[in-house]
């Protein structure tokens, strides 16, 4: 899915006001949980965010479905993935650049 893709969908699926909050992880299995190289980071809402983390190793989309724009490389395009709930996405990516969670 292309960026502009993204955009358009997200400008017709999400209220304007939707974003997507970061929360304390603790011991849930519902929230959209990033493993990184140096902590777990988790995020609720449906929504969009834009972020920048770096060294994410796992996407856990747990209950959600999520779209994530990220870097594989300094310097590289961004890509998009979509994981759909309990579908974990398993590979290193340099830098997650948004976080869009359908719901």
């Amino acid at each position: 899915m292309t960026a502009a893709a993204v955009a358009a969908t997200l400008a017709t699926s999400l209220p304007a006001s939707a974003e997507v909050d970061r929360t304390d992880c603790g011991n849930r299995t519902d929230i959209l949980k990033l493993e990184t190289q140096t902590g777990d980071l988790c995020f609720a809402n449906a929504g969009v965010r834009d972020v920048a983390i770096h060294g994410v190793d796992v996407v856990r989309p747990n209950n959600y479905t999520v779209t994530i724009g990220y870097q594989y490389a300094i310097g590289s395009e961004v890509l998009w993935v979509t994981r759909y709930p309990g579908q974990n996405r398993e590979a290193p990516m340099h830098k997650i650049t948004r976080i869009v969670i359908w719901g």
